[in-house]
């Protein structure tokens, strides 16, 4: 019996699909997932119904591209078989790719994006803004995904703050209804702000996020909430609907808490700024003061009370000057009047040699007022006499 370490055996099989000229050059249909890009590769599993296969595409390939490869894509691929030692795996190394149309799960999700775009859910005047400084988070996700491990770990270096975790499913065809009474839950609570995370994964294990149950439910939520699903090349209709969206689980952390330290060096930044402000005003109103105790003013108030006092007393002189030399006016006007009125007096007409005819008490203006046989009465300076009428002579 041979017996083969592990490397030999790997060899082996490694040398057998390597040299089979088959394999050297194929060509093989399927539809994109779990795609990723670092540093120019390209990486992604090609599945169908039964079966799957990894991938890579190196940059030096890929720059030749004219599209930009997606999950849910169904494309035909050439490339040759090769055996990955590190992981004792098969996988295409990829030379060309062409596109021959969209897997029938991405085709869903690219409907419904649009749908709930138009009904306005991505909406960022809608958006509800996350609090500065939450004290009570509600986190919903799987209590054995890596994503939990790396929220508590970034939450360890954090200010104080109360985590409270809904476990929840994050794959599989409940998951969804998992997550929404997540939500429900913490809309019932005193949390200031709701996280939903999980780590990476294809896009059908992200599937549970592309659903328009758990878009809605994102919607309606009174409580703000922020995603961090999968990894940065990942976009669900649950990062689209959420209040913010974050890259991935650890960055979603990072952004709704800010850092201790970081915190402590803003407080003392802003306390020698206050401080300095404060000093520089301290020295500006002191020179003023300064400057004001060395007028004559402040020295000597009672000399500019003084002051005001006698010209106070001019101006009561003067106005009671002015006052006594319209009194006197006036009383001059008044004697003249006297006169005026005098020299128009009944008296004063008599003495100048005139008379006054009555009729009836009534003086009488014209002769048209007088008829025959009427008694008049004439009055003179001293004294009067009884007439009767008894021829009228009109002019």
């Amino acid at each position: 019996m041979i017996i083969y370490t592990v490397d030999e055996l790997t060899n082996y099989i490694k040398n057998l699909l390597e040299d089979d000229e088959l394999l050297m050059n194929i060509s093989i249909k399927g539809e994109i997932s779990n795609l990723r890009k670092v540093d120019g590769n390209i990486y992604f599993t090609l599945k169908d119904k039964n079966s799957v296969i990894e991938c890579t595409m190196f940059f030096r390939a890929a720059s030749f591209l004219e599209f930009s490869p997606e999950d849910g894509m169904n494309v035909i691929i050439m490339g040759a078989i090769e055996v990955y030692r590190r992981k004792g795996i098969y996988q295409v190394i990829v030379e060309e790719i062409k596109k021959e149309g969209l897997g029938d799960l991405y085709i869903k999700f690219l409907k419904l994006k649009e749908k709930l775009e138009k009904e306005g859910l991505f909406n960022k005047d809608l958006k509800k803004k996350l609090p500065l400084y939450p004290k009570k988070i509600g986190l919903i996700s799987s209590l054995e995904g890596a994503a939990l491990r790396d929220i508590i770990k970034v939450f360890r270096r954090k200010y104080s703050i109360e985590l409270i975790i809904y476990s929840s499913l994050v794959q599989g065809e409940k998951a969804q209804f998992s997550i929404i009474n997540g939500i429900e839950y913490f809309n019932n609570s005193d949390v200031d702000l709701i996280i939903i995370a999980r780590g990476g994964g294809s896009f059908e294990d992200l599937q549970p996020f592309n659903e328009e149950n758990l878009a809605y439910a994102i919607f309606l939520s009174k409580i703000p909430i922020i995603t961090g699903i999968g990894h940065e090349i990942d976009n669900t209709i649950a990062d689209f609907v959420a209040d913010y969206s974050s890259s991935t689980p650890t960055s979603a952390a990072d952004i709704v808490v800010p850092d201790k330290d970081e915190l402590l060096n803003r407080l003392n930044y802003y306390t020698r700024f206050l401080t300095k402000i404060i000093s520089e005003k301290l020295t500006v109103y002191k020179k003023d003061l300064s400057q004001l105790t060395e007028k004559a003013l402040y020295k000597k108030p009672f000399n500019k009370i003084r002051e005001f006092q006698q010209l106070l007393d001019e101006y009561y002189l003067k106005l009671k000057s002015l006052l006594i030399n319209k009194i006197i006016l006036l009383k001059k006007d008044i004697t003249s009047q006297e006169i005026i009125l005098n020299n128009l007096s009944f008296e004063s007409t008599l003495k100048r040699g005139f008379t006054l005819t009555m009729k009836n008490e009534e003086i009488i203006t014209s002769i048209n007022n007088l008829k025959n046989d009427e008694l008049i009465t004439t009055i003179y300076k001293d004294g009067e006499t009884n007439s009767i009428i008894k021829k009228i002579k009109f002019n």
